[in-house]
């Protein structure tokens, strides 16, 4: 009688094993940078689409009350008008009518707003009432519309900041304390008061922000900081760029990121913005 005899073979040897094992973390360290550069794109951009909302429904408020809304005080004027920051004047016009009509919550006991906070921005959390972002007060200032006599598109409406950079000074979107929100333009002397930091975390950094710098413009991103401009566009801008040096009238120079926040300043741009 012929028998027959299984065909097969033994497990995986322990150095087979361990080859595999190796190629599986190569792969997994080639992937995981893509894979983090992906998330990092998808990030900005919606930190740029959250942007580019605002800077709309600044303009719908223009264009309804033919004035924007101020830092901080009772707007619109009249009968109706509600006190609060720039933030909470746009509620209405992000699909926020019922917040805006009820009780003004300032501070932390206002509720989180996924439209303010930057997904890019380490210190902001979906769970408080912080914003990554800064209104440009040579704009919002609730009075008769600037003159936009450098161009809307060459005006700054919003850009960014750290949600809470130091982890002990929140910027608050509801705004109670407006100076929290001010994004500084230049004095008399057409010099920006802090100049915009476009470093990402690191190790030595997680945070990636500048204490110095605090609630000033600065960004989460490698290399830029985002803006949205007064004709309704949203663009990123350079560290070189924003530093390069503008003329004004009279003589004097200032830079091309100073330049953006004034309505009126009447400067020309240098060549990298």
């Amino acid at each position: 009688m012929i028998t027959s005899r299984a065909r097969g073979r033994a497990g995986y040897s322990l150095v087979e094993i361990l080859v595999s094992i190796g190629i599986i973390a190569t792969l997994l360290g080639l992937l995981l940078p893509a894979v983090q550069k992906s998330r990092g794109g998808a990030a900005r951009l919606q930190c740029l689409n959250n942007l580019h909302q605002l800077g709309l429904a600044a303009e719908h408020a223009h264009s309804t009350y033919q004035q924007y809304p101020p830092i901080f005080h009772v707007w619109p004027g009249g009968t109706g008008g509600r006190l609060g920051g720039v933030f909470w004047h746009l509620l209405p016009f992000v699909e926020q009518q019922a917040l805006y009509q009820g009780p003004i919550a300032g501070d932390e006991a206002a509720p989180a707003m996924r439209l303010y906070q930057c997904p890019s921005d380490p210190t902001s959390s979906s769970g408080t009432p912080t914003t990554s972002y800064l209104v440009n007060e040579f704009v919002f200032h609730g009075r008769k519309s600037p003159l936009f006599v450098d161009g809307a598109s060459q005006t700054v409406l919003f850009t960014e900041t750290y949600a809470n950079c130091d982890g002990a000074n929140p910027v608050y979107w509801s705004n109670t304390s407006s100076v929290t929100l001010f994004a500084y333009g230049p004095a008399a002397t057409a010099t920006f008061r802090a100049a915009p930091s476009t470093s990402a975390a690191t190790a030595g950094n997680p945070r990636g922000c500048s204490v110095e710098l605090g609630d000033n413009a600065q960004a989460a991103h490698a290399g830029v900081i985002h803006v949205a401009l007064a004709d309704g566009s949203v663009r990123p801008v350079s560290k070189a760029g924003a530093d390069q040096p503008a003329a004004v009238p009279g003589g004097r120079t200032s830079t091309n990121w100073a330049a953006a926040f004034t309505p009126g300043g009447g400067e020309t741009f240098g060549s990298e913005w």
